[in-house]
């Protein structure tokens, strides 16, 4: 049942993958290897080669083999052989390694730790009698010191059972993780991938390593590799065929998904037990028995190897698409700079995302992120566009109200609204002159600024403005705003002084709207500054409807002005609201009698005004 799951999974990845684009994946870095037989096969099986010192220490059924033995788990009578190279470079005739690990069951494979003086093995001879059932030849891990006279202190490891099978050890460079394959309970399927982690003399339980790793097939042969790569064999990611090769990196104590090592590592058999010392190792593999016989392959690792998609970073300046050559690249904390054609190439590894910002002077910062999932390429570009600084600057001059020249001493405190920033407060010189770079803004930026003048003797001036950056460089505020400030004086309106938007009643209607009352508490926070100040709040209207009937309304408005700034803690000596009426019109739109106005609505508007005027300071 199990052969016939496998090979559905099989048929349904030939099917779902183009085979032109699974053929790219798997032979993407067949030229990072050489792979040779080794010489020292034999007719059985030979597997699980590892380095000693600077020979080779394998595993091997040559002696003898049992005949109903199925799979490599049920072969007994396999032994530890070792052998070396001549001064001439050939291998020596294979020896039994080590009376001492050498039973009449299985020993093998096995490990060691990089100074070679401890040693890790499988051992599935447990009883020692004619009445210990089968259950009991279990394989089991052996922990034993090493000497030049044999081992030394062997025990078994504190996780071992008569139930399950624990094999196939490998020890991590430091010496603190030893990982191995089990069929203990709780795992994802058949043979699953362990380590477990020491602390002092003692091994801790043994940890899964997850999902990603362990299928409901057989994940064999761990060899943690001295940068921390862990390799593994199994039948349960598809792959090229029967055991495949796959590696993959430990985060969290758990393994990140697995990649297929490809050919010429991997084939249409079973290959397995990887293991690469410093450029050059082995791996064993059925290939050349198509699946009869188990060898040892030689393997010399010719460049670095590339794991994961080939994404080709383009800076580019937005608008333009000129490439900008030479920015700073800094990739998840990493800084590089890309070349003179704005490139630069990186290594996408699958379930790794990469924060990329791009710095240049004179362009602002972007951000970007990509991942193995960016493009369903092998090779994909993604070009990064920095936008160009306009480099604005706001430029203003500070006018006296009644001769419109330069002051000085005033001071131009300007809020963006936008970004509840403040711009800093700059005081003005003698040629009443403000400058302040505008950093951070783009071309088609929309302004909110609000501006706020303030001079001793002077009226203070709020005035907001709205831009939409169109160009870079200046931005004139006196092409958009008046910025002229006015002496406090009697009769100063200071309607034409401070920014105070038409306030509208409803027709007919002499009720402070909403809209109004905002306009009005900008007089009340006049007058609470300088409290001496005594207003005449006049209403005015155009010429339209009856005159007395406009000069009545114009009463009443200016009365219910007056009164809601009197609510406002302003006593009431110190406002008096009048209408005008259309009696004192700004210009010649008179309608009354028999005159008729050619005027337009804008004119008739002009007329339509409250003005504040400074009647008293002292």
């Amino acid at each position: 049942m199990k052969h016939f799951v496998f090979f559905f999974i099989l048929l349904f990845i030939a099917f779902a993958v183009p085979a032109q684009d699974t053929s790219k994946i798997y032979t993407k870095n067949s030229d990072a290897y050489r792979v040779k037989e080794a010489s020292y096969n034999s007719k059985r099986n030979d597997y699980a080669a590892v380095k000693f010192f600077d020979g080779v220490v394998f595993t091997s059924a040559r002696a003898r083999r049992s005949k109903k033995a199925k799979s490599r788990l049920e072969e007994t009578f396999v032994r530890l052989y070792s052998t070396e190279k001549t001064s001439k470079g050939k291998d020596k005739k294979p020896k039994v390694f080590m009376r001492d690990l050498t039973t009449k069951y299985v020993d093998g494979p096995v490990c060691f730790n990089k100074e070679f003086t401890a040693v890790y093995f499988s051992r599935n001879h447990i009883g020692s009698t004619k009445k210990t059932p089968k259950s009991a030849f279990k394989y089991q891990l052996l922990e034993a010191g090493l000497n030049q006279n044999g081992l030394d202190s062997v025990v078994t490891l504190p996780f071992n059972s008569s139930s399950y099978n624990i094999i196939h050890p490998s020890l991590s460079n430091d010496g603190s993780m030893l990982f191995f394959a089990s069929d203990m309970p709780g795992g994802k399927g058949g043979m699953d991938i362990y380590f477990s982690r020491k602390s002092g003399r003692t091994w801790g339980v043994p940890i899964n390593l997850g999902p990603k790793v362990n299928s409901a097939g057989d994940e064999m042969y761990p060899f943690i590799s001295r940068d921390e790569m862990l390799y593994f064999a199994s039948d349960g990611h598809g792959g090229m065929g029967g055991l495949d090769i796959f590696e993959t990196q430990i985060q969290n104590d758990q393994g990140k998904k697995p990649r297929n090592m490809g050919a010429p590592i991997n084939s249409k058999f079973d290959d397995f037990a990887y293991h690469i010392v410093s450029g050059m190792g082995f791996l064993s593999s059925n290939r050349k028995s198509k699946g009869k016989d188990d060898d040892i392959y030689e393997v010399d690792v010719l460049r670095d190897i590339k794991r994961g998609k080939d994404a080709l970073i383009v800076t580019k300046e937005k608008g333009t698409n000129k490439v900008l050559a030479n920015t700073t690249l800094i990739i998840n904390g990493d800084s590089i700079a890309t070349n003179e054609n704005g490139e630069y190439s990186l290594m996408v590894e699958e379930e790794t995302v990469y924060k990329l910002k791009a710095k240049k002077p004179d362009y602002f910062d972007a951000t970007d992120e990509i991942t193995s999932a960016s493009s369903p390429d092998e090779q994909f570009t993604r070009a990064i566009q920095l936008e160009k600084d306009p480099k604005l600057f706001l430029i203003a001059v500070i006018n006296d109200a009644q001769n419109d020249q330069p002051i000085e001493g005033v001071t131009v405190k300007i809020k963006d609204l936008s970004a509840k920033t403040e711009l800093g407060d700059i005081t003005t010189a003698s040629n009443g002159r403000y400058t302040k770079a505008l950093k951070g803004k783009r071309i088609g930026d929309k302004l909110d600024l609000l501006v706020i003048l303030d001079k001793p003797g002077y009226l203070q001036k709020t005035v907001t403005v709205n831009y939409t950056v169109n160009k870079p460089g200046e931005i004139i505020l006196n092409d958009l705003v008046n910025l002229s400030v006015g002496r406090v004086a009697v009769g100063m309106d200071l309607s034409k002084m401070i920014e105070i938007k038409p306030i509208y009643f409803d027709l007919g209607k002499p009720t402070i709207r909403p809209d109004a009352a905002l306009e009005l508490d900008k007089i009340v926070a006049i007058m609470t500054k300088y409290p001496t100040m005594s207003i005449e709040l006049g209403s005015h209207t155009d010429c339209r409807s009856a005159a007395g009937a406009n000069l009545k309304l114009s009463g009443a408005r200016a009365k219910a002005s007056a009164a809601y700034i009197v609510a406002k803690g302003i006593a009431a000596g110190r406002i008096k609201g009048k209408g005008y009426g259309e009696t004192k019109l700004l210009n010649s739109c008179a309608c009354e009698g028999k005159i008729v106005s050619s005027c337009s609505e804008e004119e008739h508007t002009k007329n339509r005004r409250t003005e504040f005027v400074i009647t008293k300071l002292q």
